[in-house]
């Protein structure tokens, strides 16, 4: 493996990376977690810590998936997971993500319109909250069905809340499943 340019090796953090890599190798058992933040200042090293887990997991067989939050004006719903689906779609094509989101394929046409229909838009903000939800927890679902995947997420100190929402039904909805969530946000990003 070639090293990453400008960064040489890991420095100071092969505790934290030991600690990450036991958990990559737990998920799916019965009392693995399904969510962790890394938590630091600005600078620290926490996408460098994680740039190393998904170098380590893929190197182990497990898919990595990978989404971010944007420091914009006005954060971006749902960013970081139109980012994974759209990885998803480039590794899989659009009938595997059709085919794993099942009946919910038209919940995902807000995020990756080439899946589904606009039917799931025009249904009211309850429910098409709801399936795009379920649609998004069931695709991610089915790909930890066909092995250990690590989902990593950064910078959620710049998630907008329907960002966090639907983070939090994920994480809700896999437990128990081969995914493990692994996101990065700044000290200051986490409220008590």
């Amino acid at each position: 493996m070639r090293p990453r340019i400008g960064t040489g090796e890991l420095v100071g953090r092969a505790d934290e990376l030991g600690m990450l890599t036991e958990l990559l190798e737990q998920v799916g058992e019965l009392a693995s977690p399904g969510c962790l933040l890394v938590t630091g200042e600005a600078g620290v090293g926490k996408t460098r810590l994680l740039a190393e887990l998904a170098d380590v997991a893929a190197a182990g067989g497990s898919r990595v998936l990978r989404g971010g939050c944007l420091e914009l004006s006005e954060a971006l719903p749902y960013g970081p997971f139109v980012d994974v689906l759209e990885q998803i779609r480039a590794e899989d094509g659009i009938d595997e993500v059709r085919e794993l989101a099942g009946v919910w394929a038209d919940g995902l046409h807000p995020l990756l319109p080439a899946v589904g229909s606009a039917t799931a838009d025009q249904a009211d903000g309850h429910q098409g909250q709801q399936a795009l939800f379920q649609a998004v927890a069931t695709v991610l679902m089915g790909v930890a069905a066909h092995g250990p995947t690590l989902l990593l997420i950064e910078d959620l100190h710049w998630a907008s809340q329907a960002t966090v929402d639907l983070l939090t039904f994920v994480v809700y909805r896999v437990a128990g499943s081969r995914l493990l969530i692994v996101g990065s946000v700044r000290d200051e990003g986490v409220s008590d």
